[in-house]
């Protein structure tokens, strides 16, 4: 009987399970709980329609059953994958605010701008928020920093905390970069000189440009960066030397210069501008030289002619000019180099003066001058008749009068006599015609002058008075001597 029970059960189980059509589909369900007895175990709750049987509870071979269909449900949800890390990299620069461009020193007052260079996948897009340090000291925030004077000495740094919102491909993250070398804070050296100048301020001439009373930092060592040339405060030039130009003439020429000097532990490099030199006094242009040579050609004698030239050594881009004066005993006569001595100069100072002057843009003004002087004579007789003329009415003895005429016409005489040999032993030469100013001797007895026409000048006559009077007074001379 407990055989059958457990049949009955398994089969009423198998029922209920079973779908509602085929050939149980009139038949009313019955209740399956009277027939289990109590020894027997409990049946499984039925499950529901849209659930297949148990594996473990097998249905009858005699009463097969039709598997129930499985009732539709939602699909389930295929799980998202994990987003990406995003690979962020990058730099921190510190820059000048002002000029833009990387810092390596900075002066107190300077202000610094933080600027990040960030390389990031597309479609990230990270954000940076600056931190500055001086020393490692945390002094500031933000993008710009201006240096402080307790900076000085000191190093600045700044690092940057970087973030990145999650996009489709990459999720969220965050980053920190630092700057990889600091800017130091150094100061501004304040240095001072005095520009000199030396050399001559005059056309042609070099001047030199140098410096004096150098005031610096210790460990600062400037050098002269250049020199700069004003003529009348105008530039003209550069360099440590400055050759004067004819076109500096009249003006004042002063030296400026630049000092410069490298980056010290404590001192950036830097440059100033010293004091320029006193000006020189107006350039003066060069004297030039200039030589000139007079020579006079001809005879100052009265008749004659006298001719001055003159030769003048000079540079040969300067022109000179020159005039020529003659004076007569210190009085200005005329001018021309050609003079003719008239019989009104016999016996005075013939002076001729030749003035050369010169200048040009390049050479200052200049003259110079030269001279030359003669006693203008007459030739040696008309000397001698003149100064005959001249005793007129003296009353001396005839060899007087013949021996101040010969010291008139420049011949040193002594006391003579009437003889001829003694006027021949002085100049005289023998001749035997007559001319004016010949010496007329009548041998022991007596001598005269002749002045011409058949006359004579005589002294020793009417009371030795000295007169004209006709030559052949003594009968014919026995001897004639001319002094030319």
């Amino acid at each position: 009987m407990r055989f059958q029970k457990t049949v009955v059960a398994l089969c009423v189980g198998a029922l209920v399970f079973a779908p509602a059509t085929g050939a149980f589909a009139d038949e009313a369900p019955q209740d399956p709980s009277p027939a289990v007895s109590a020894e027997a175990p409990q049946p499984q709750q039925a499950p529901q329609p849209e659930a297949p049987a148990p594996a473990e509870q097998p249905t009858p071979a005699e009463q097969p059953t039709v598997e129930a269909p499985t009732a539709p449900g939602p699909t389930p949800e295929t799980p998202a994958p994990a987003a990406a890390e995003a690979e962020v990299s990058g730099s921190v620069r510190i820059l000048d605010a002002v000029k833009r461009s990387e810092a390596r020193v900075a002066l107190v007052g300077d202000e610094l701008e933080a600027q990040d260079v960030l390389s990031a996948p597309s479609g990230v897009t990270p954000g940076a928020a600056f931190t500055w340090f001086v020393d490692e000291v945390e002094v500031a925030t933000g993008a710009r920093y201006t240096v402080r004077a307790e900076d000085l000495g000191k190093t600045i740094t700044v690092s940057a905390a970087v973030e990145w919102p999650a996009s489709e491909a990459f999720a969220s993250g965050t980053a920190s970069v630092r700057t990889a070398a600091g800017v130091v804070v150094k100061q501004q050296a304040t240095v001072t000189a005095r520009t000199t100048l030396s050399g001559s301020a005059k056309v042609g001439s070099r001047l030199v440009a140098g410096s004096t009373q150098l005031s610096a930092p210790i460990g600062i060592a400037p050098w002269t960066g250049s020199y700069t040339w004003y003529v009348d405060g105008v530039q003209a030039g550069t360099g440590t030397f400055y050759t004067v130009k004819p076109a500096d003439a009249g003006k004042r020429i002063s030296v400026g210069a630049t000092l410069a000097w490298a980056e010290t532990g404590s001192y950036v490099a830097g440059t100033a501008v010293v004091t320029r030199s006193a000006a020189t006094a107006a350039v003066a242009k060069p004297v030039a030289s200039v030589t000139p040579t007079l020579r006079v050609n001809g005879y100052a004698q009265v008749g004659k002619s006298l001719r001055a030239s003159v030769s003048v050594k000079k540079p040969s881009d300067l022109a000179v000019s020159g005039s020529y004066l003659w004076y007569v005993n210190g009085k200005q006569y005329g001018g021309g180099a050609l003079l003719n001595v008239t019989p009104s100069m016999a016996g005075k100072r013939i002076t001729v003066v030749y003035r050369a002057s010169w200048g040009s843009a390049k050479y200052a003004n200049g003259s110079a001058s030269r001279q030359s002087s003669y006693v203008a004579r007459v030739d040696r007789p008309t000397a001698m008749v003149r100064s005959a003329y001249a005793q007129l009415g003296a009353r001396q003895d005839c060899t007087a009068l013949i021996e101040r005429a010969l010291r008139a016409s420049g011949t040193r005489v002594g006391d003579l006599g009437t003889r001829a040999g003694e006027y021949a032993g002085v100049g005289g030469k023998r001749v035997s015609s007559l001319k004016p100013g010949d010496v007329m001797v009548w041998e022991g007895r007596h001598v005269a002058m002749y002045i011409g026409n058949g006359k004579a000048i005589h002294s020793g006559y009417a009371g030795n008075q000295t007169v004209v009077a006709s030559a052949y007074l003594d009968g014919r001379p026995s001897s004639i001597l001319r002094f030319a």
